[in-house]
């Protein structure tokens, strides 16, 4: 689904969910490189998976839950969506 020298959207929801469970500090950027790498191998050392550096649709869906969790507090079924950003409009 998505690895190491990957582009995309998928490769951005993939760094939106990694940096919302604060595991990816970079920008988001659609390009799957070594800072996305190294988290993706976080997630799954912290998931107790084999640490690969790619995601998988089973690993994308268990990321998509955990992010969901932290957004809400409760699992969400369906694909993840980013979380919008509020504008501050002066008055």
């Amino acid at each position: 689904m998505a690895q190491y020298g990957a582009k995309g959207r998928r490769v951005e929801e993939v760094q939106s969910m990694l940096h919302e469970l604060k595991l990816y500090r970079g920008e988001i950027d659609g390009e799957f490189g070594k800072g996305t790498k190294e988290a993706v191998l976080s997630f799954q050392k912290k998931q107790g998976k084999k640490l690969t550096g790619s995601v998988d649709w089973p690993l994308y869906n268990l990321m998509s839950k955990k992010a969901a969790f932290l957004l809400v507090g409760t699992v969400r079924s369906g694909p993840w969506k980013p979380r919008p950003t509020a504008l501050r409009i002066p008055v």
